[in-house]
């Protein structure tokens, strides 16, 4: 019996663009909640006085939107080397070793920025 041995199918440089792009919120979603205690140790007296949901929401995601944005560019900036590539091996890694990179430093933040919050 004989087993046809096909190369297997690429990803299209447009499929690799969402696929990267989607990859791209996990570590943008870590920032930002990691950046949730900064924020209200920040604007602690502001907080504490404030009782409309919205001025909260607000303060909240004006604190969080810069890191948010910045943790999200990397990964697309990581990407385009896997998306210019021909074969694709060299620029998915750098992909995907650069964003856990950044998913692991923002858990670290995060774990320390909350424990400083709940100790205080």
């Amino acid at each position: 019996m004989q087993t046809s041995t096909s190369p297997e199918p690429r990803l299209t440089p447009f499929v690799r663009f969402v696929l990267g792009h989607t990859l791209a919120y996990v570590p943008g979603f870590l920032w930002a909640a990691a950046y949730i205690p900064r924020a209200i140790a920040a604007e602690l007296a502001t907080l504490s006085g404030a009782t409309d949901e919205s001025a909260i929401r607000a303060l909240m995601m004006r604190e969080m939107i810069a890191p948010f944005a910045l943790a999200f560019l990397v990964p697309h900036l990581l990407l385009i080397p896997w998306v210019r590539s021909s074969d694709g091996v060299r620029g998915r890694s750098l992909l995907l070793a650069g964003t856990a990179l950044e998913c692991f430093a923002a858990l670290g933040y995060g774990a320390y920025a909350w424990a400083t919050l709940l100790g205080s």
